[in-house]
């Protein structure tokens, strides 16, 4: 069994979360600039690095799932693709009870979209100014709802209808 993170590392992971969705909000509003944005996020990434370089990549089962979600949503913001491919490693080996496997295709469409390729599994999305969503480019549709299903995931026409629903602001 993998050691538990020490409650204060999995309170100042479970922080962050809050403290980026506080940002992206403020950076919609026009509180914040691009560029206070990208600091408070190299901030947490780094943070976050550290503590991965010294307890490993948080889990479920390793800390909480509120801290896993931190890691998994830092990470994704990150636009770190070394980062990602450290986080696409560990969460393609955990065990199911460990992670949510469909946090592997977040990290692997985020990964290819930075390399502006098509992504895989249709989890990357562009809100539009009338609220409106546009799915970034997929590759080999007629075989996604198979890559999503082998994570576990729900259709992509599901997926789509809960993204289209959600307002800009309220993610």
């Amino acid at each position: 069994m993998k050691k538990v993170l020490p409650k204060k590392t999995i309170k100042i992971l479970e922080s962050l979360l809050s403290e980026d969705q506080d940002n992206l909000k403020k950076y919609r509003a026009g509180l914040i600039s691009g560029q206070e944005l990208e600091k408070a996020n190299n901030r947490r990434v780094d943070i976050l690095k550290n503590l991965i370089n010294k307890h490993g990549f948080p889990t479920i089962t390793t800390s909480s799932r509120k801290a896993y979600k931190t890691a998994v949503v830092i990470t994704l913001h990150s636009g770190n693709i070394p980062l990602l491919n450290k986080s696409i490693n560990v969460l393609t080996q955990a065990s199911q009870n460990e992670v949510d496997k469909g946090d592997i295709a977040f990290m692997i469409d985020k990964k290819l979209v930075i390399k502006k390729r098509p992504q895989l599994y249709g989890t990357q999305f562009k809100r539009m100014k009338n609220s409106t969503v546009e799915f970034l480019k997929i590759e080999d549709q007629k075989n996604l709802n198979l890559r999503r299903k082998a994570l576990g995931m729900s259709s992509f026409e599901r997926y789509k209808k809960l993204v289209t629903k959600i307002k800009r602001g309220n993610r």
